[in-house]
């Protein structure tokens, strides 16, 4: 994730979903520990931050994100879940060309052509850019999709967000120009953190706040502008014009997404993750798709024709 553009908060004009004015807060003190505070749409029931003042970290994502450690082992800790994202999309679309936003360096881009798809990404990130052309040999464009940007003329089959929706103010917006984008009848793909289950992480983490930054609690839930459960997901792509919305559990990363873990530590990780997958696939399938309860969520929806 990488997408950021800078502007207005839209505090002042309401809840980003629904445009509503009615916060509850929520966690009390625990926004202290975490630097956020957060707060319930009365009227959509999206969750949310409750003081935005510009664009969420823009700088660290433009200017330190991807020389973090652990980015070096992400790529390949996401191979194997992009793969099965893709099989799942080309049931759909087959494939075609193709647009990452906020491709970072572009390796999911480049995975993409691996699989026979023209693909192309977009980010704001100079450095980022840079490396993605020089190692890759692809091609990124700068910027955003509510800003400026180079992208070519053609249209798409299919646009990507990964991990981008929940961090940036204008998720409705964007999505709304991602469709600007594309080919009637095409498809975009949107992965963000589970709503439901990082609500249930802050919430437990709220009994005690004081231990949240010592022990670094925060890394196992999201502190992302937007909380995107499975049907605020549904709600934000039908108002952005998209049809055909399909919500269902994502399949995870590999490793410690923290990256900031001793080894055993990041070992535990993953057996904690891998666990969490296999109960949350088990509850989908019981219930029919309508509990979704992996750490992240993925929607694929369509332009209508």
């Amino acid at each position: 994730m990488t997408q950021h553009a800078s502007h207005t908060s839209p505090a002042s004009h309401g809840c980003a979903l629904c445009g509503g004015n009615d916060l509850v807060p929520l966690y009390h003190a625990l926004h202290r520990a975490i630097g956020y505070a957060f707060g319930r749409c009365r009227s959509c029931g999206l969750i949310q931050h409750v003081e935005k003042t510009g664009s969420f970290a823009d700088a660290f994502y433009k200017n330190t994100y991807h020389d973090l450690p652990h980015k070096t082992d992400e790529p390949a800790n996401r191979v194997a879940m992009f793969e099965r994202i893709l099989d799942h999309i080309e049931k759909r679309t087959g494939s075609g060309r193709l647009l990452d936003v906020g491709c970072g360096p572009g390796h999911f881009v480049a995975q993409a052509c691996e699989r026979g798809w023209n693909a192309e990404g977009l980010e704001p990130s100079t450095s980022a850019v840079e490396r993605g052309r020089a190692r890759q040999g692809i091609a990124i464009y700068q910027g955003t999709l509510t800003g400026d940007h180079a992208l070519p003329g053609d249209l798409y089959n299919c646009v990507t967000f990964w991990n981008v929706i929940d961090q940036i103010y204008d998720p409705l917006e964007t999505l709304v120009a991602a469709r600007a984008h594309m080919v009637e009848g095409g498809i975009v793909a949107v992965r963000v953190p589970n709503g439901t289950v990082h609500h249930m992480l802050r919430a437990a983490v709220a009994l005690a706040p004081g231990l949240a930054r010592r022990f670094r609690l925060a890394d196992m839930f999201s502190v992302h502008p937007y909380s995107f459960t499975a049907e605020t997901l549904r709600v934000l792509l039908d108002k952005a014009g998209y049809e055909d919305v399909e919500v269902r559990n994502s399949p995870l990363s590999g490793g410690d997404p923290s990256g900031r873990r001793s080894r055993p530590g990041a070992v535990l990780v993953s057996l904690m993750k891998s666990t969490a997958a296999g109960v949350a696939a088990l509850i989908s399938g019981i219930t029919g798709a309508r509990v979704l309860l992996a750490p992240s969520l993925i929607a694929v929806a369509r332009k209508p024709l």
